[in-house]
């Protein structure tokens, strides 16, 4: 090939390039913009599905309750209405935001409650149930019965929405069949007992104290078993079995609190009077002056003859709890044995009235447990005014 041929075979090689980066400049990128568009549609899809809203909603519940119910309800919209997690989400939401009614209104919305977290129904049950919302609570743990493995926890939350509906036989009917499915707790036994304790069946809550304690529970529950046990023992003035479970107690931590008054009975029912004071004045110390501390150390003092002291003593109890049976029945006794019958009486018919009182509201209740919907008999309980203070 001649020289001239080679440059014009050159020239047409860069004339061919030339028109192809031309056309190529002139072509859609069509597929570059295509498969972009695909990937921002991919990531916003992700980023909206009624999981992702859930996802993000979740952590939210406590610290920004409000953007939680949003996502929730977004969640459950995206769901076309049916996602059990994302409702119950919502409904505790609501619920941290105090709108309970709407709580209420929307778990009733959920159609298969099966699908919902366990462990997020129990503390929505136990929220309903801290904010008295007795309803709602009602419907969540009846649901979370069926559907949760933690039966204790669930058992427990049953047994104290039936104590605030006023129910106590249907609260013991629960604790006898937690303690059928679970035999080596103690808590079941320490539920019922309490609730007997309350319901005065003093016996019965006796006996199943003392079942509790065999069956060897950690050294907290057990130190709560005795304190609990001493006081009924104490009570009923079983003084060996008392001082036998405050023996027991004592070897590890003295007597606190209530516990450690009904150690200041024991020593005075025991005869040890001097004893006694010197606990109550203990108590005192750690405890101030409550109207418990002093009737029971005015009431020491009437053993010990202190009369002037123990009227002191007396006379601070009654002006802060004025309906206290017993402070009335001690005052009137120390007047009379000071020679006072006329200071004496006021105290006797304040303590005699207080009684009846007491005892008419007693028979009140248990009428309307028969007939709650008696308004004769609710509004003569209204009347008879708050709870009589402590007996003796």
């Amino acid at each position: 090939m001649s020289r001239s041929e080679k440059r014009l075979s050159a020239s047409r090689v860069r004339s061919s390039r030339k028109k192809t980066d031309a056309a190529a400049k002139r072509r859609p990128r069509w597929p570059v913009i295509l498969m972009g568009s695909v990937v921002a549609a991919a990531f916003y899809f992700l980023v909206q599905t009624p999981g992702a809203c859930y996802r993000r909603a979740l952590p939210l519940l406590k610290q920004n309750p409000a953007e939680c119910e949003r996502l929730a309800e977004q969640a459950v919209m995206k769901a076309h209405g049916d996602y059990p997690s994302a409702q119950l989400l919502q409904c505790r939401a609501l619920g941290a935001l105090g709108e309970w009614d709407a709580a209420l209104g929307g778990f009733s919305l959920i159609k298969n409650t099966t699908e919902c977290p366990p462990d997020s129904l129990l503390d929505f049950g136990e929220k309903a149930l801290e904010a008295n919302q007795l309803q709602l609570a009602d419907r969540v743990l009846r649901v979370a019965r069926v559907s949760v493995s933690d039966q204790t926890r669930t058992s427990e939350l049953l047994v104290r929405l039936s104590m605030q509906l006023k129910r106590p036989d249907a609260a013991l009917a629960l604790c006898r069949e937690w303690q059928r499915q679970d035999p080596d707790s103690a808590l079941p036994l320490i539920t019922a007992a309490d609730i007997e304790a309350f319901q005065t069946e003093l016996g019965s809550a006796i006996a199943d104290y003392t079942k509790a304690l065999q069956l060897k529970p950690s050294r907290d529950l057990e130190l709560r078993i005795r304190g609990s046990l001493a006081n009924l023992l104490v009570y009923t003035g079983d003084l060996a079995a008392a001082r036998t479970q405050f023996d027991a107690m004592m070897k590890t931590e003295d007597p606190k609190g209530k516990h450690h008054l009904d150690y200041v009975q024991l020593l005075r029912m025991e005869g040890r009077f001097s004893d006694s004071l010197q606990e109550i004045n203990r108590y005192i110390d750690e405890n101030g002056n409550t109207p418990e501390a002093m009737k029971r150390r005015g009431q020491i003092r009437m053993d010990l003859g202190q009369l002037d002291n123990a009227l002191e003593d007396l006379k601070i109890a009654v002006m802060a709890v004025e309906t206290d049976i017993a402070v009335h029945h001690l005052l009137a006794q120390a007047f009379l044995r000071k020679g006072q019958p006329k200071l004496a009486m006021p105290h006797l018919e304040k303590s005699r009235r207080l009684t009846d009182a007491q005892f008419r509201i007693s028979e009140l209740k248990e009428l309307m447990r028969e007939d709650p919907t008696n308004e004769a008999w609710a509004s003569e309980l209204q009347q008879l005014g708050p709870p009589i203070g402590p007996e003796p």
